[in-house]
């Protein structure tokens, strides 16, 4: 029985570790610019930045986009966004404000009132990333001072999280249990949840100490996904993406993910 048990943790501990896979650019999405992923929603399509506007890209299957950049519409230039997986819903981060937005078909927006509570000027929005499948569809947001705020809905009284160092942009895990976070240069994981996060530690699978930057999460086909901007051979920051492990196995303490091991 003891040996069980000994075996049992072993599995848990071992799940800790992300094993994210190889570093690829990703097909169809980067321009001669400065390209940044911002979601990829349930379908696999992804939204990102180019010039301070939002674009969405199609996916076509087997980690491929459309070369065709949508433009959102309604929005006008902002500073980073988080759109919820079945794109009718999002929140922006516009100069000093952050706000939400709703569309009907993920390329029309309208923006709402902003929310005064993470209006922190002189410091503007850097990321922003939302728990959006989590029950308390948990709110982030990173800022140029490399501070990091949280709140659960409604978000009216976020709170800082002091325990990842600085950190300018962020993904969260739309389960609210797993966070890529980005000091401008590599890329970092913690587990937790709400805002009790654990030590970061260096993605190592991916980084390269060339200006990791934008942490963005997903789930295509069932298998987490990463993405991130770095220099690269297209144009400025390139966007590049690793696939992970199944998308019920990525928190340490989750017993599906011990499962998973024994398939």
């Amino acid at each position: 029985m003891r040996k069980v048990a000994y075996l049992l943790l072993c599995l848990v501990t071992a799940a800790s570790a992300t094993q994210w896979g190889p570093r690829t650019l990703a097909p169809g999405v980067n321009t001669t610019g400065d390209d940044y992923p911002q979601t990829i929603a349930s379908n696999g399509d992804m939204y990102k930045l180019r010039s301070s506007l939002l674009y969405l890209h199609a996916y076509l299957g087997g980690y491929n986009w459309s070369t065709t950049a949508q433009p959102c519409n309604g929005l006008g230039t902002i500073g980073c966004a988080t759109i919820d997986p079945g794109k009718r819903e999002g929140l922006i981060g516009d100069d000093y404000d952050v706000l939400p937005i709703t569309s009907l078909d993920g390329i029309n927006w309208t923006r709402g009132s902003a929310m005064s509570a993470w209006n922190r000027n002189p410091h503007y929005p850097t990321g922003i990333t939302c728990a959006w499948r989590s029950v308390g569809k948990e709110l982030q947001v990173d800022y140029e001072d490399g501070k990091k705020f949280w709140a659960p809905y409604p978000y009216t009284n976020p709170q800082e999280i002091t325990n990842l160092g600085f950190v300018v942009a962020s993904g969260l895990r739309f389960s609210g249990d797993y966070l890529a976070v980005s000091n401008n240069s590599d890329l970092f994981e913690s587990f937790g949840s709400g805002g009790t996060w654990s030590t970061r530690q260096p993605i190592t699978e991916v980084n390269t100490g060339d200006s990791e930057r934008c942490p963005t999460l997903g789930a295509i086909g069932g298998y987490n996904i990463l993405l991130w901007s770095a220099p690269g051979s297209v144009g400025g920051y390139d966007i590049y993406y690793s696939k992970g492990s199944s998308n019920s196995a990525i928190s340490p303490t989750s017993l599906g993910r011990v499962k998973a091991m024994f398939r």
